[in-house]
């Protein structure tokens, strides 16, 4: 993403593109490989919700990056034989062990010690003001609606899909609803095209990713994470 790139630049940092991991691994692994060798890293951050990270992990140990960091981002993944079979390697390749959550560090460690790191909010952004309510949902042009809202990535995960299931549920049983979604991924054409074949795409706002979450909220009555 664009806008996430241009924000991390802004910070000082240098962002190194890499070959797309999934349709090219060989070529991925190598030029990880030369990056790291090149950039002489005293270490890596890698999330993930899987034992694969221990491609990253193992790539890193060969490149001389002491300080190896695996971050557990889910309770689940797409790979479960796979991240089974290659979990007693995955636990020898990191130096340090983290997890947005109990559940997650559970998931993807086990018995092994890890940290949680909690995702960081300002919470004075959230508290409930009903003059911001008004101003976003006019500006949102909602009217009276029901809104409904989703925040996070259009991908597999998210079960996006769904979400339209509901709307299009609503919808038929007249209930005056609408849905806001903020936030981007790889399916968020798949998700118009399906609101559009449920015949609901004008009752969807696609927010896409901004960097107002806090103020949009104000506007929403039910948040749905499917």
């Amino acid at each position: 993403d664009i806008d996430v790139i241009r924000e991390i630049e802004e910070f000082g940092c240098k962002v190194i593109k890499l070959p797309d991991r999934q349709s090219n691994i060989l070529k991925y692994c190598l030029e990880l490989f030369t990056q790291l060798r090149k950039g002489k890293y005293q270490a890596i951050h890698v999330h993930g919700s899987s034992s694969l990270l221990f491609i990253d992990l193992f790539i890193a140990k060969c490149a001389g990056v002491k300080k190896r960091i695996a971050h557990s981002r889910n309770t689940t993944n797409h790979y479960k034989k796979l991240d089974k079979l290659i979990r007693p390697l995955f636990h020898m390749t990191y130096t340090k062990a983290l997890a947005c959550g109990k559940d997650a560090g559970e998931f993807l460690f086990g018995n092994r010690k890890f940290t949680v790191i909690y995702n960081g909010k300002d919470f004075e952004k959230f508290k409930y003001d009903q003059e911001r309510r008004l101003l976003v949902r006019s500006n949102l042009m909602v009217g009276n609606s029901i809104l409904l809202g989703f925040v996070g990535s259009l991908n597999d995960q998210k079960n996006p899909l769904f979400l339209i299931d509901i709307l299009s549920y609503l919808v038929k049983e007249d209930v005056d609803v609408k849905l806001i979604i903020i936030g981007d991924g790889s399916r968020r054409q798949e998700v118009e095209k399906y609101s559009e074949e449920l015949d609901v795409f004008e009752h969807v706002i696609f927010a896409g990713r901004v960097s107002n979450v806090d103020r949009l909220l104000h506007a929403v009555d039910i948040m749905l994470l499917p």
